[in-house]
């Protein structure tokens, strides 16, 4: 299930966020809200335990919470402890969102999470009119490449050596 109650329509120069209240297929309750800066100490954690060495510079999140093309969530439960369990990331230009990052603390993957954080970018995506969406992922990534295809997204570009330690990647897309 999947719910969004939107924010109010926003001004010129604000941007548009929304906070949801998903369940994954337990029915555990989570919580989908914008990034703060008090988060991006737990966010990179998450991001420096999944992609060790491929891990982003902490500078690229902070550039992330300042540009205004960028919307950037973070997957929290609704325990006491409203524990990041993930994050995902999305930046849009022209008609197009690009999903930058989407990623799960390491101990929270094959639940479904990611789905729930793709679904609320895919939604965010249509409300803000964009056409379509893109990503670039790891062509070993076997994981995150059938969560794309899950959620429509198709191949549309190999892209040879595309990653920083020389592996492969698939530019794919979808169509909103």
């Amino acid at each position: 299930m999947f719910f969004s109650d939107p924010m109010p329509p926003p001004m010129d120069s604000e941007k548009t966020y929304e906070l949801s209240i998903v369940y994954d297929n337990d029915l555990n309750q989570y919580l989908i809200r914008p990034l703060t800066l008090d988060d991006l100490e737990t966010v990179i954690k998450i991001d420096q335990d999944t992609w060790q060495k491929l891990a982003w510079p902490i500078d690229t999140f902070h550039n992330a919470l300042n540009d205004p093309r960028a919307y950037s969530w973070v997957l929290e439960t609704t325990t006491i402890d409203h524990s990041i369990v993930g994050y995902g990331m999305q930046i849009v230009s022209g008609s197009n969102s690009n999903v930058t990052n989407l990623t799960l603390h390491p101990s929270q993957c094959g639940r479904g999470l990611g789905g729930l954080i793709l679904r609320h970018m895919i939604e965010h995506a249509r409300q803000l009119a964009m056409l379509s969406m893109t990503l670039e992922v790891d062509t070993s990534n076997i994981r995150a490449y059938n969560l794309y295809t899950k959620h429509g997204f198709a191949i549309t570009h190999f892209l040879e050596n595309y990653y920083e330690n020389q592996t492969d990647a698939y530019e794919m897309k979808l169509i909103l």
